[in-house]
């Protein structure tokens, strides 16, 4: 019983909600990181959209499925593997998705029909928009702005346009990069994506040095803009300070991949690799030193 439930836990990909914590990103650039009442918001949002996001990635592997089964890692999964049947995850979707979508009906208002219009989103994108050269790692990046957007109207916030504009750069690049591991790694990789086989290594290493460059350039563009909408006051001028950090990240992830061959996988590599998570605790210690204490 207890085996069966830690595999029901598994499919619904808890370590990916790391993802999610874009959703305070406007939490923390706004100031309102001190106030109670927004940073519960904000944790609220959190949670509802990761239970959309549960519900999304429990639908992509019951179609996916048997794909799934000739992945070399992906066959190990819950649904593929066979530990958990069809019509658990089936449950499993429809109490992720209603759970979800009642804890963001007690957000501000449209707030629900963002998260709502990411899961549709997402799941155009099971069905057949993966298949679709470039729009596959485009509505994947799109689903990163989302999460930015749904937490600025969480906390009633204005987005700066270069943050947006920063979140998607960055996300469409480790989606790119991610694309090129599963070209050049699998083995028969049309097999188990079918829209890689309209992608080339050469391509996929032009769009990742292309995106590496405009990701580093605007989130600096952001720094220093005169109004960025979720910031711009005591210790805003001195982000740019945070510079660096964003520098050493981007590098680390292309050593990752180039070098140690990395799978590619954004949230997998963040999380096992010890110096990208420290530099990710100092951008992120500067950042709040910068805005909540410099005066």
């Amino acid at each position: 019983m207890l085996k069966r439930f830690s595999q029901c836990f598994t499919l619904l990909r808890p370590h990916q909600w790391v993802k999610n914590s874009i959703v305070f990103a406007p939490l923390i650039f706004s100031k309102h990181f001190l106030e109670v009442s927004s940073v519960l918001r904000a944790f609220l949002t959190f949670i509802g959209f990761s239970l959309l996001a549960s519900a999304s990635y429990v639908l992509n592997d019951m179609v996916d499925r048997e794909k799934d089964r000739i992945h070399p890692v992906k066959r190990n999964r819950p649904l593929a593997s066979g530990s958990v049947s069809l019509k658990e995850a089936l449950i499993l979707l429809f109490l992720c998705l209603g759970a979800g979508t009642t804890v963001l009906l007690l957000q501000a208002r449209g707030v629900v029909w963002v998260g709502l219009a990411y899961f549709l989103m997402v799941t155009l994108y099971s069905f057949f928009l993966k298949s679709i050269v470039i729009l596959d790692i485009l509505i994947l990046a799109i689903g990163f702005d989302l999460r930015a957007f749904i937490g600025s109207l969480a906390i009633g916030v204005t987005l700066s346009p270069w943050l947006i504009i920063s979140v998607f750069l960055l996300a469409l690049f480790l989606a790119s990069t991610k694309r090129r591991q599963e070209l050049v790694k699998l083995d028969g990789a049309d097999q188990h994506k079918r829209v890689l086989s309209f992608y080339s290594p050469a391509l996929l290493d032009q769009m990742v040095s292309i995106l590496a460059s405009t990701t580093l350039i605007a989130y600096t563009l952001y720094t220093l803009a005169p109004v960025r909408g979720a910031v711009k006051r005591e210790g805003e001028e001195l982000l740019f300070l945070t510079v660096p950090f964003v520098v050493y990240g981007i590098f680390r992830y292309l050593y990752l991949i180039y070098k140690k061959n990395d799978f590619g996988d954004p949230t997998d590599t963040l999380l096992k690799d010890l110096p990208l998570l420290i530099d990710l605790g100092l951008w992120g210690i500067t950042t709040i030193v910068l805005l909540y204490f410099v005066r």
